[in-house]
């Protein structure tokens, strides 16, 4: 891993930071005053490598610049659980840290070479004096990823509410499908299994029955609704 300050940030970083949910509505010059004083620092972290474990506790708020991360709880007996993937612009950790000794309860890690972002939480409740201005803005913005975070996951309960594998695979299709029926998974097999809560084969199994049934085309991570009504109808069962 190689930390640097954002005092040797790029000048492509910050055109990055511009285009974000969370600095929205803040000029280059605000980011870079917050960044700098808050003490945040870039990471790059290669492929397989933790960003941070179960059981530490979060010192700071993320937001991925580059790559791909999984966030998953692990237990004991084997079994992995992908609670989300993390993609470029993303904020991710805990954003509402509600009492001092809270904790990670889940894992993130890099599935591809990644570049992270990473703010001390503890600045965002002490405003200073070359910053300030700035600070109702982030704290704004911080609360506007929150809600959209909140919407992420109640999409994800509905999703897991299927009675079948079948069920969820339709849900997460109804969900995710663009204008013309289209989904990308942006998931491997085992990923996607992970993601559902169910055993990669029984996955694969009920994506062919569903092929064969006529409501889906299937090929690698993507897929296309073929049968709408048909699918609703899955959703049921």
């Amino acid at each position: 891993m190689l930390d640097n300050p954002m005092t040797q940030a790029e000048n492509t970083d910050y055109e990055f930071l511009e285009k974000t949910q969370i600095f929205e509505n803040i000029s280059r010059e605000g980011i870079k005053k917050l960044l700098e004083c808050s003490g945040a620092m870039i990471r790059e972290y290669e492929k397989g490598q933790v960003v941070f474990r179960e059981g530490e506790k979060p010192e700071y708020f993320y937001l991925l610049l580059k790559g791909k991360l999984l966030v998953t709880k692990n237990y004991v007996y084997g079994r992995r659980i992908i609670f989300f993937e993390i993609h470029e612009e993303e904020i991710f950790g805990i954003l509402v840290r509600h009492r001092e000794e809270e904790t990670y309860w889940y894992d993130a890690a890099a599935v591809a070479d990644s570049r992270v972002l990473m703010i001390p939480w503890d600045f965002l409740f002490h405003f200073c004096p070359c910053a300030c201005e700035y600070h109702r803005s982030i704290i704004k913005n911080m609360i506007s990823v929150q809600a959209d975070s909140c919407v992420s996951q109640m999409k994800k309960l509905h999703i897991l509410s299927g009675m079948t594998v079948e069920a969820k695979i339709a849900y997460l299709m109804l969900e995710e499908a663009d204008e013309e029926g289209f989904v990308d998974f942006k998931m491997n097999r085992e990923e996607l299994a992970d993601f559902l809560s169910v055993t990669r084969p029984s996955l694969s199994r009920s994506l062919m029955k569903m092929q064969r049934e006529g409501l889906i085309w299937v090929h690698k991570s993507k897929a296309r609704i073929l049968n709408l009504d048909g699918l609703e109808k899955v959703c049921h069962k």
